[in-house]
């Protein structure tokens, strides 16, 4: 019996064997859920300064409104994009994927 760990890690290296040989992934791996979020910026606080965060205050995360944000998938950097409005939703607009991390580049 194979643990979850070795079943994801053999998982993980099957798909990385497909992308390199530009070969389409098998069916079972396109049904695999991936965490994806939007990283505006990031900073450290002092543990003080956060304290003293209350309604109504802005933390800067230190990236100018002009520099895309990044796109991560399963902690891994996959993309760049662009926040946008949609729908009255907040959305991010792909503006390019990083080096290996799609078979369209």
């Amino acid at each position: 019996m194979t643990s979850e760990y070795e079943d994801e890690s053999r998982a993980a290296a099957e798909v990385e064997a497909a992308s390199k040989k530009s070969e389409p992934l098998p069916q079972r791996f396109l049904d695999l859920p991936v965490a994806v979020h939007a990283t505006l910026g990031r900073i450290d606080l002092k543990l003080g300064d956060v304290f003293k965060l209350t309604v109504g205050s802005v933390v800067e995360v230190g990236r100018r409104i002009t520099e895309p944000v990044d796109i991560i998938g399963n902690n891994n950097l996959i993309a760049k994009g662009q926040v946008v409005v949609r729908k009255g939703n907040y959305g991010v607009k792909i503006l390019s994927f990083q080096t290996g991390s799609s078979k369209w580049e």
